[in-house]
């Protein structure tokens, strides 16, 4: 929270953008956290879930039809990808951590 009330009183761009991905990649935990992953004889094994598909094909489509209504990039884009590259850090980032206990549970 402090460093919302710090972003918002100096007004800094990149203050925001920092802001975007932290809160986005604590969503990327989150949403890893539904993800199915088991050791079997195949190997490690991980089926995706609904949340995942809907968040993925969320941010697909709102970046694409906002470039596409304005014709131009506009500065939304960038709060949007910020958020995006905060997801994709931190469900990467705990799926990582999962496939590494199972590696070690599985020897």
């Amino acid at each position: 929270m402090s460093l919302f009330i710090y972003v918002w009183l100096i007004g800094s761009l990149m203050g925001w953008i920092l802001l975007l991905i932290i809160l986005g990649g604590l969503g990327g935990f989150w949403l890893a956290k539904s993800f199915q992953m088991d050791y079997s004889e195949q190997g490690i094994v991980m089926t995706y879930s609904m949340p995942y598909l809907i968040s993925w094909v969320g941010f697909l489509f709102l970046t694409q039809t906002i470039t596409i209504i304005t014709g131009r990039v506009p500065v939304a884009i960038l709060f949007i990808t910020a958020i995006n590259t905060g997801w994709n850090l931190g469900l990467n980032a705990m799926v990582l951590n999962r496939y590494r206990s199972l590696i070690k549970a599985s020897t």
